[in-house]
């Protein structure tokens, strides 16, 4: 239903965030690792998710522990690298994060069910799903970058994944 609250009601609703990586970002949300190309956007992003799955601080900061689902837009040549040299650090290999074999285009029906199916394999096998990771947007968005259109049945995907999964994005 749709319907108008007074802002008094609204501010009493307000409370604390439920941080998966303290500070940085929150369960439920959708988040965006942006900067210019070959500055490290997905390194940092698998780093996150590791740090969620292994319960392991990140630069300090605390984390909520979690399972992890990261969609290897990239393939699972880059990805296989960078876990490796992540295991060194982390304890990814006792962890809750699951990588993806190959790319999927959330904005297209067909493959968003075939995600949504394995985001429940993953909750039958270990509960709660807090996190999906999909890196990168070029590589997991079909259609018109610069299309509204495009852009925003993409964004409602993600904003379908939250809503009926309880995690963030």
């Amino acid at each position: 239903s749709f319907y108008a609250m007074r802002a008094a009601e609204v501010i009493q609703q307000v409370d604390n965030p439920k941080w998966l990586i303290d500070g940085v970002f929150e369960e439920e949300s959708l988040i965006s690792v942006f900067g210019a190309p070959k500055s490290g956007k997905s390194f940092v992003s698998l780093q996150m998710a590791v740090c969620i799955a292994t319960g392991q601080s990140y630069f300090g900061t605390p984390v909520k522990r979690g399972s992890v689902l990261y969609v290897a837009g990239e393939g699972l040549r880059g990805i296989r690298k960078r876990t490796s040299v992540l295991s060194d650090v982390y304890d990814v290999e006792n962890s809750d994060l699951y990588i993806t074999n190959r790319t999927i285009k959330v904005n297209d029906d067909a493959e968003y069910e075939k995600l949504v199916d394995e985001m429940k394999l993953i909750e039958a096998e270990c509960g709660k799903l807090n996190l999906v990771v999909l890196d990168t947007f070029q590589r997991t968005f079909q259609g018109n970058e610069n299309s509204a259109e495009d852009v925003g049945y993409f964004i409602s995907k993600c904003d379908d994944i939250i809503s009926d999964f309880g995690c963030a994005v």
